[in-house]
């Protein structure tokens, strides 16, 4: 599954446990755990860093939720997460590959 049907599928689970998934940017940045993305960036290699830093702690806080909703016996929000991590996971992988620079 693609990348964006991740969120929706995400999405659709926060309405059903009563939530409002609310995904506009303004909102989304305004709520975001991650750290802001720096805007002076001026190589690729500084891009491909920024990006496997974010990943990276999106995938730590997605192991996170795993493990709250496993303690929340919370089968079908873990099934969900198991299924979107994966994908986060290989993104990180390749990020923080790509971002290895020969000395």
């Amino acid at each position: 599954m693609a990348v964006a049907g991740h969120a929706d599928l995400i999405a659709e689970r926060v309405v059903q446990l009563g939530g409002v998934a609310e995904g506009a940017v303004p909102v989304l940045a305004q709520r975001s755990r991650l750290s802001p993305y720096p805007l002076r960036i001026d190589s690729g290699v500084d891009h491909v860093r920024a990006l496997a830093g974010s990943l990276a702690a999106f995938a730590a806080k997605m192991r996170c939720s795993i493990s709250e909703g496993e303690q929340a016996v919370d089968p079908v929000t873990v099934d969900i997460l198991t299924e979107v991590s994966p994908d986060i996971e290989k993104l990180l992988w390749l990020g923080e590959a790509h971002a290895q620079t020969r000395r």
